[in-house]
């Protein structure tokens, strides 16, 4: 059995880590609020577009460390091959090796014979809930087009770069949405539950030993 001042030092990295990619995701949405209303927060829309795509890639590869923190009571001292990791697609991948249910899953809490049920849903707070597939597309479609070295620069305007913006904006509150309540079931004894509310807000989340898979 994992030593529970470990399973203490891994709730809060998890918080952490909850924390930064929200704070993340709610500077995508006051750049692009700014933005549908003509302004510009550095001068050029092109870098706002940028700023706001670098973002969305820091909060999926910091999505992709939480789901490997889930996974650490039952796989112990991970691997060297995935601590190396850092892309979301690459860590997902090797951890459904061990779990096919790695990734987050948006969650309602109803009361069900005297004790709590996590239900999954599909709606959030804020929308739509970001994909797994949707998820593993927009880090390497999306923000890997947007932030590749080889991407051609132009001084877009307002105008010409309002889809991308949107695109960018929806993505993140479907990551909001996601994360706002979820559930991690890691493949053996351990379920994690982790909650955030809103900009600035403080990020909460427990392992709890599974009744049941």
């Amino acid at each position: 059995m994992i030593n529970p001042k470990t399973i203490g030092q891994l709730t809060s990295q998890y918080e952490k880590y909850l924390e930064e990619v929200v704070d993340r995701l709610w500077v995508i949405q006051w750049i692009s609020q700014e933005f549908q209303q003509g302004k510009t927060t550095n001068q050029y829309p092109q870098i706002d577009m940028e700023l706001c795509a670098l973002q969305l890639r820091k909060a999926l590869e910091v999505v992709g460390y939480m789901c490997l923190l889930a996974h650490r009571p039952e796989l112990g001292k991970l691997p060297k091959r995935l601590t190396k990791l850092y892309s979301p697609e690459d860590i997902l991948k090797r951890l459904k090796s061990e779990n096919s249910q790695c990734f987050p899953v948006a969650i309602r809490s109803v009361e069900k014979e005297g004790r709590a049920d996590l239900q999954p849903v599909s709606e959030g707070a804020f929308g739509p809930v970001l994909s797994e597939a949707e998820f593993v597309e927009a880090y390497g479609k999306f923000c890997g087009n947007r932030l590749h070295a080889k991407h051609i620069y132009e001084r877009g305007t307002h105008h010409s770069l309002a889809k991308e913006m949107s695109d960018v904006r929806a993505l993140a509150l479907g990551l909001m949405s996601l994360l706002g309540s979820h559930k991690i079931n890691v493949k053996e004894k351990y379920l994690i539950v982790g909650h955030v509310n809103g900009p600035g807000g403080a990020a909460s989340a427990t392992f709890f030993n599974r009744l049941s898979k």
